[in-house]
């Protein structure tokens, strides 16, 4: 096997067993609030179980939702919040550059 194949696959448990951690913490707000130390209201705790299904979708897990159903979830967050997808992304790129 080669050296690439080794390590993309490496890279590929890596990233299956943070999208795994995760979906953990996002199907409990509560594990949430206490890693940021910032309160949760109901939706943003509902949208975050969302997100968790949707990740365990990419990830091929068969009992989780379909792309259908994603695209919905997707749809609904933007229509209920604007671009809050695109400020969490932000947020995260300016947390990411900080440390």
């Amino acid at each position: 096997m080669s050296k690439k194949i080794v390590e993309l696959k490496k890279a590929g448990l890596l990233v299956w067993n943070l999208i795994v951690i995760i979906c953990r913490i996002f199907e409990d707000g509560n594990t949430v609030e206490l890693l940021t130390g910032a309160s949760l209201d109901r939706w943003s705790k509902e949208k975050l179980g969302l997100i968790c299904m949707c990740l365990k979708s990419i990830m091929g897990d068969q009992t989780s939702i379909h792309n259908q159903m994603i695209q919905k979830v997707i749809q609904s967050i933007e229509q209920q919040k604007p671009n809050w997808i695109e400020r969490q992304l932000l947020k995260a790129r300016k947390l990411s550059t900080e440390w």
